[in-house]
């Protein structure tokens, strides 16, 4: 039987998902902070990741792939940011 949209919920947990997710999360929130106060938003918790995953990847290539892709997206929205916030 074909995972339902929840997921395949018997699969055994990833702890570099937990990393992974966790790091977004505190990217995001301390990002949303620094837009609020007008700075500049950094992806450094997700960057770290990165980081520590350089030396020793994650069992799947696609917890690495998607990390990459979302602090290449943190870093795509920054750029506009902040043109638009030195404009003013």
């Amino acid at each position: 039987m074909a995972p339902g949209p929840e997921g395949d919920r018997g699969a055994p947990p990833l702890p570099a998902a937990a990393t992974l997710a966790e790091s977004l999360r505190r990217a995001t929130e301390r990002g949303a902070r620094e837009v609020r106060e007008r700075g500049e938003p950094r992806g450094d918790d997700l960057r770290e990741t990165l980081d520590a995953w350089s030396a020793d990847p994650p069992d799947r290539f696609l917890l690495h792939k998607s990390a990459a892709l979302l602090l290449e997206a943190l870093d795509e929205v920054t750029t506009p940011l902040m043109a638009s916030t030195r404009a003013r």
